[in-house]
This record gives structure tokens, C-alpha cells and sequence, in this order.
């Protein structure tokens, strides 16, 4: 026993990661859908994310069996039946985060899609990448799946497997697409926004929040160099697989959340104007088409209450988005106008 490592364990520090970062991803993508539902309702990009969350939490049941058997301590140190649970949990991890992983990339691409007059270019991009994403999240499952012979021999050892060495290289060529892909989805959104009818400090603060999924593209690149651990798996699997494992669960969290914090800024809008006793009006930029939806919300001024009817137009292309002072697009006069509706109001008005 003399030459082997320490028993520390690691896996308290993995679990309190995973748990944090779970925890704030459930909060933003709560808060999210809240914001969509209660303006322009939801949309597919907004159940594909809560898809991507259950896929999560599901990964951090699967973390918290793992690490209460052995995980992020060295095999050396456990009991056979705690290496084969061990091993299995943080192989059926690798999908989920895998698949998790893509349903994200896939929701801000079905979110960027929803924008009306995107140019074809753009547009074939979106979908262009998106088909990359998923191609290739299925190719690497599909290959996971069969490195060895029989299935069972991944968690328990008895069976033939590839060699390491093919299974780094295909891991190296999956995570450069997945690094390519997740600059794109960031890099993407920015002439979009460009483009909205919005204040100079709207659009920039809009592209900043976005530009903090750069940091998953980060951990994407730090995840490629954690690679080479891949050499060691299969000696000391519930060890050496730990950093690489805490990567990703970093990189499919900060992507959530990221993804998931331009929608709540509606929500964030309402609550500031509620909190500063103001009226609030929801505005629209060129969006997703839908059913519409004429919603009616009373307001209170000096004069009294005023009703007014917002009017959601996504049935002309269009998804609102509150608190954006924007009014229609290039070579179009449609718009949303507040309107007093009793007469108390209009006399007000008048007068």
C-alpha cells in the first residue's frame, strides 16, 4: 500500500459544485419561464431549456450516488461493488451532460430563429449549426456507448474496449466542434441584436449578458486540455475523470443560465417599475409568429387607475419584449400604443 497515492477524496468538493451551480440554473430558468409565460407565453426554446434542466438534475441525482460510492476517490481504495456503481454513474453522467449540453445549444438557436427579418444567410446558419450540434452530440453517444464489448464491460470491466488512444482522439475532434459551436452561439446573436431598433445602452447591455457565454466556450477549451486524463481512465477511473467531469458540469450550467437571463430581463423590468410605483409598458421587437394575445392590465397614476390593453402582435411576426424602448422596424409602422379606456381616463387625457 505504500505506493499508493493518498485517500483523499474529492468528491464532496465535485457534489457542492454541482449542487450550487444546479440550484442558480433552477432559479434563472424558473425565473425565465415566468417571464415568457406571463408576456409573450411560452415558446419551443423555452421547453427545450426546462428539457436541458431535468436532463441536469437528473445528472446531479446520478453525482450524488456516485460520490456517496467512491467518486473522486482513488479505486485503489474502494470495494469492487463501490467501483462498478461508481463507474456507472459517472458513465451514464456522460450522456446526460452530453444531451444536456445540446438542448441548451439548441434553445438559444430556436430562440435566435424566433427573430423576424433574419437574412437567409443568417437564418441557414442557425440551422446550420444547430444540425451540427446535434449530429455530432450524436455521434459521440453513439460511440461512448460502443467503446466496449459487451455494454456492461464500461462499468465493470469484463469485456474488450477501444483503445484509449482512439477514444482521445475522437473526444479532441468532438470537443473542437463542440468549442466551434459554442462560439458561434454566442458570437451569433450580437448582428442580430445589432440590427433591433433599440438605444445604444439596451443593445450593449443586452450583448454583454450574452458575451458571458464566452466563459462556457472557455471551459470548453479547458475541458479539451483535461483531455489527456482519458490516458489514465480506465486505471483509476473514479479519480482521474473527476476534473474533467466538474468542466463540463460547469460549462452545461453557465450555458443554462447565460441562455436563460435575456428573457428575464422583462421580468426584472417589471418588478423595477413596480417597485418604483411607475405605470409600465410592454413594447415589441421583431420576433416569433404565435396566436395572439390581447391582455389587459390596469395601471395607477396620480389621476387614478388608468386600463390598458397591451397588445402581443405575434401573430404578425412579431415577440414582445418589455422595457425596450422600440417601436416597429425599418420600412414598417406597426407598434403597440396604451390607450385610456374608461372615461375617467380620457378625461384626463383631454383636459
Amino acid at each position: 500500500m505504500e505506493n499508493y497515492p493518498l485517500d483523499e477524496h474529492h468528491g464532496p468538493y465535485t457534489l457542492i459544485t454541482h449542487i450550487v451551480l444546479t440550484s442558480i440554473a433552477m432559479l434563472v430558468v424558473g425565473l425565465r419561464c415566468v417571464a415568457r409565460f406571463t408576456s409573450s407565453g411560452l415558446k419551443a426554446d423555452d421547453y427545450v431549456m426546462v428539457m436541458a434542466l431535468i436532463v441536469a438534475i437528473t445528472n446531479l441525482i446520478l453525482t450524488c450516488i456516485g460520490v456517496s460510492h467512491g467518486t473522486g476517490r482513488h479505486v485503489y481504495f474502494l470495494k469492487p461493488d463501490d467501483i462498478v456503481t461508481t463507474v456507472l454513474t459517472m458513465f451514464l453522467g456522460e450522456f446526460l451532460l452530453l444531451l444536456s449540453l445540446c438542448l441548451v445549444k439548441v434553445s438559444v438557436m430556436l430562440f435566435l430563429l424566433n427573430f423576424g427579418g433574419l437574412k437567409k444567410w443568417l437564418r441557414w446558419t442557425l440551422l446550420g449549426n444547430m444540425s451540427v450540434i446535434c449530429v455530432s452530440t450524436f455521434v459521440f453517444i453513439v460511440i461512448l456507448w460502443n467503446q466496449c464489448k459487451p455494454v456492461q464491460a464500461n462499468w465493470n470491466g469484463k469485456g474488450t474496449c477501444i483503445s484509449v488512444q482512439a477514444l482521445m482522439s475522437v473526444t479532441y475532434v468532438l470537443t473542437a466542434f463542440t468549442i466551434l459551436t459554442d462560439f458561434i452561439s454566442v458570437l451569433l446573436p450580437f448582428p442580430i441584436i445589432w440590427k433591433l431598433k433599440l438605444d445604444m445602452r439596451t443593445k450593449i447591455s443586452i450583448m454583454g449578458v450574452i458575451g458571458l457565454g464566452l466563459f462556457a466556450a472557455a471551459c470548453s477549451i479547458v475541458r479539451i486540455c483535461l483531455v489527456k486524463d482519458l490516458r489514465h481512465s480506465r486505471e483509476d477511473p473514479t479519480w482521474d475523470l473527476v476534473n474533467l467531469g466538474v468542466w463540463t458540469v460547469v460549462e452545461l450550467h453557465v450555458a443554462i443560465i447565460v441562455a436563460s437571463l435575456p428573457p428575464c430581463r422583462a421580468l426584472a423590468l417589471r418588478l423595477y417599475s413596480k417597485l418604483r410605483g411607475r405605470p409600465y409598458q410592454a413594447t415589441v421587437y421583431p420576433g416569433s409568429s404565435g396566436a395572439s394575445r390581447t391582455k389587459q392590465s390596469k395601471y395607477s397614476t396620480k389621476n387614478g387607475s388608468v386600463d390598458v390593453n397591451v397588445y402581443d402582435r405575434t401573430q404578425d411576426g412579431w415577440l414582445r419584449m418589455d422595457g425596450i424602448e422600440a417601436r416597429g422596424d425599418a420600412g414598417s409602422d406597426r407598434s403597440t400604443s396604451v390607450l385610456p379606456l374608461n372615461a375617467n381616463a380620457a378625461a384626463s387625457s383631454a383636459a
